[in-house]
Formats: structure tokens, sequence, C-alpha cells
């Protein structure tokens, strides 16, 4: 979900089934965003799919993606936690420690990358492949808009107010595709 949407980790991590329509239309609320403003984001089919199975197999939590050990450790409803991510990465790249006796990750060999690495891949490929303009790729990651098109991001700010739903949406449609073509498919 975070390759294919481009979105922050917490974003992602504080998804519930309630906030994606049936349409794919993702309403992420205020609260969830880093800006502190409503994003909407159509989603690819391929995350669109993902999250109608992870709808249907997250049990009785009120998050697409619960941690099943917070809840078995609180006693508690509770979402994967933004750190486990970074946790699960760095177990994955461990080169290990013969001495201390912990064998290397599945991963060792691979160049280590981060969760925001995600994001920022997912980003300069929308923009460099699909040669998506800097003004829906900054709506798409929820940015302040900047400089656009000769704009000041002061006037940018205030007079366009469009969501670029539809450029938005194009632009993570084939960016899924593109994924999927690559590994094959993901849901």
């Amino acid at each position: 979900m975070l390759l294919l949407t481009a979105q922050r980790k917490g974003t992602v991590l504080g998804m519930t089934p309630w906030q994606v329509g049936a349409d794919g239309l993702w309403r992420i609320p205020d609260e969830n965003m880093k800006s502190g403003r409503q994003h909407l984001l159509p989603l690819p089919p391929q995350a669109h799919h993902l999250v109608q199975r992870a709808a249907e197999v997250r049990g009785a939590s009120r998050w697409l993606l619960p941690s099943e050990r917070l809840r078995s450790r609180k006693q508690q409803d509770a979402r994967i936690s933004d750190w486990a991510l970074n946790n699960l990465l760095a177990r994955l790249f461990d080169r290990g420690d013969p001495v201390k006796g912990r064998a290397p990750g599945p991963l060792a060999d691979m160049e280590p990358f981060t969760v925001y690495d995600l994001r920022r891949t997912a980003a300069t490929m929308v923009a460099s492949e699909f040669k998506v303009p800097p003004h829906v790729l900054n709506r798409l990651l929820d940015h302040k808009v900047g400089d656009v098109g000769g704009w000041s991001s002061i006037s940018a700010e205030i007079y366009d107010t469009y969501e670029y739903l539809d450029e938005k949406g194009e632009a993570l449609k084939r960016w899924g595709d593109w994924l999927e073509a690559l590994v094959g498919p993901i849901a």
C-alpha cells in the first residue's frame, strides 16, 4: 500500500475501511494528514483490491491493518505502529552478528532502504516515467503547492483549489500497472 499510493506510513497504517468508498476514492481525514487538511486519493485498482481483501480479514478491528501483537498485549484494538515497519526492515536487512549468534536477515545481501524510500521512489517514478506535472505530483503527495507554472505558492494555494482527482487517479493507475508488470499480480 505504501508503494502503490505514495502516502506517508502513518496515513496508510491509520486507514479504516470506512475511508475508502466503493468507487476506490480514499477520503483521508484531516487528523490523519501531516498537512492537517483532508486528502482525496483515487486508489489504483491494485490498492483498492488490497483494501477490500484487508477489510475481509481484519476481524473486529476498526483498523484496516490491525496489530495483533499490540491487541494481545494491551487487550485493545490497535493499529500497526509506525515503528513496526522500521523494525521489520531493520530485521530483514540485518547483516547478522556471528559473535552474538544472530543470523543475517533474509535480505541481508540487498542494499537497505527505509519506509520513506518507498514514497520517494513512487514519487520519482511517477514523475519521470509518466511525466506527471509537478503540481499534480504535489497534490498526490499532499505537499504544499510550490511554484507551479509561474504561480507563486501563495497564489497556487489560494486560487488553485482544484483537487486533480482524475489526474492523480490516472498517475496512480499507471504506476500500479507498471508495478504489477514488474513483479506480477499484486492482489
